[in-house]
């Protein structure tokens, strides 16, 4: 859960038992900024806000940890982060007019090794056949 009216920097997770209830304060991670949108990916979580993305390692409530910070100096709007979208083994991301794809990283598996790479232009080619 977030996006909570007063708490826009905390994501809520519910009791693994039971999913209505929320054991506050325990099971809460809080990000320096508002969350415009949280994903599940790879196995971690991505917490995206205007100005960062994080992640929260772990799938199982008892192996999470972080937040820790993925990329800095990004650039997300509000009709970016509604265009997020898996694609394959990867996410689909849209930032500046940009289009990228989240990649984990195959030797590693780890989400905080996983890369951006920008496919604007080649996608844009395919689009229009430039």
């Amino acid at each position: 859960l977030w996006g909570v009216k007063g708490a826009e920097k905390t994501i809520f997770l519910s009791d693994g038992g039971d999913v209505e209830y929320f054991p506050f304060p325990n099971n809460t991670y809080t990000v320096a900024e508002a969350i415009m949108k949280v994903v599940s990916f790879s196995g971690s979580l991505l917490i995206f806000t205007a100005r960062k993305l994080y992640y929260i390692e772990g799938s199982q409530l008892s192996e999470m940890y972080g937040p820790y910070t993925f990329m800095d100096n990004v650039d997300f709007e509000a009709d970016d982060i509604a265009c997020i979208m898996p694609v394959n083994t990867g996410l689909l991301v849209r930032m500046n007019g940009l289009l990228y794809v989240l990649a984990k990283n195959t030797y590693t598996g780890k989400i905080g090794d996983a890369k951006m790479v920008n496919i604007s232009v080649p996608f844009l080619d395919i689009l229009f056949d430039l």
